[in-house]
């Protein structure tokens, strides 16, 4: 029989797995069960061999990691590594009596692991409930996206990244690559450029480029079809379903403190210093998301990124795609 293993490792975040059928082992709990190592079909000095390269890298200077790996829904191994902060503000090292330690429990910026996590799994959501249909031109649920080759776009070529679309656009800087009539560090008014005023780079469906604009899109078509804003979607409906409160954006706006997050960037969006534009952080960045276009430009809240958790949360949303949707004796 195929085995399903799933391992997570927390740093920037990974989640990695591989799919196949859900087989009728133990399914995914809420929370999920423990294995030990030789239940679960591991070797404990395996294992204990990912201690000593982790530690290694935090000793070299690696500032810290949360690993967790599971297997047909039982966690195998849980540990965090190093620390979650070491820098004070201006990017000097804290004294080490000052550096918060990692626990198993940190949240982490997700980054792009938000256009899966969040956007694509509320796409999926939508889709099984009848109420998207991703070959259906996104003008359907958004009047306004119309106009030459916007009338043909559908969410299948924003999701697949063949829409046409550059890597990005970068709204927050007034100097960005498409001028300052792109400029925008308002949610409304950049939603409104990405809907009527942000050019293709080449045409729609021959070629595929990573583009944060294509989920940019996607989040704002949930958005019209939900009449909620996304993270209100996700974590209403997908994330509180499972159980899980510690998936979230804009964690600090919701209960959570700046030491329950790893720190990102030790100089804000400045790049050490090199970087300056009209509100830029320089600021330790810890529990508000890295990413310029979310914090800026959508207030937090953006289907390309924002989205925080735990390597445990984390891996409980992988594995409920390995199960093919099946979770805490529900399908979803």
């Amino acid at each position: 029989m195929r085995t399903r293993t799933l391992i997570t490792l927390a740093v920037g975040v990974i989640a990695c797995g591989g799919l196949v059928p859900f087989a009728g082992r133990a399914r995914p709990g809420c929370p999920p069960s423990y294995a030990a190592a030789s239940e679960a079909g591991f070797s404990s000095e395996r294992l204990a061999s990912l201690d000593v390269l982790i530690e290694a890298d935090v000793a070299a200077g690696f500032p810290g990691a949360v690993l967790l790996i599971m297997r047909h829904g039982s966690i195998v191994k849980e540990q965090a590594y190093g620390y979650r902060r070491k820098f004070a503000n201006g990017g000097e090292l804290l004294p080490e009596d000052k550096f918060e330690p990692m626990q198993v429990e940190t949240l982490f910026d997700l980054a792009s692991n938000s256009k899966m996590y969040a956007t694509n799994y509320a796409v999926m959501k939508l889709v099984h409930e009848g109420r998207l249909d991703i070959d259906a031109p996104i003008q359907q649920y958004i009047p306004q996206y119309a106009g030459g080759v916007r009338d043909s776009i559908t969410p299948r070529d924003i999701l697949t990244h063949s829409a046409g679309y550059a890597p990005e656009v970068m709204f927050f800087r007034p100097d960005n690559e498409l001028g300052e009539a792109f400029y925008s560090q308002e949610r409304e008014r950049t939603e409104q450029l990405i809907l009527t005023k942000v050019p293709f780079e080449y045409e729609r469906g021959t070629g595929s480029r990573y583009s944060d604009t294509d989920y940019m899109l996607a989040g704002i078509l949930v958005e019209r079809i939900t009449g909620r804003r996304l993270d209100e979607y996700v974590e209403e409906e997908i994330y509180a379903a499972l159980g899980l409160s510690k998936t979230l954006y804009n964690p600090l706006q919701k209960g959570f403190m700046p030491s329950q997050v790893a720190a990102t960037e030790t100089q804000g969006n400045t790049r050490d210093g090199r970087l300056s534009f009209p509100n830029v952080r320089t600021h330790v960045l810890q529990g508000e998301v890295h990413d310029e276009k979310t914090f800026y430009t959508m207030g937090g809240v953006a289907g390309h990124a924002g989205l925080f958790s735990t390597a445990r949360e984390l891996g409980m949303l992988a594995n409920l795609m390995l199960s093919e949707g099946r979770c805490c004796d529900r399908q979803f």
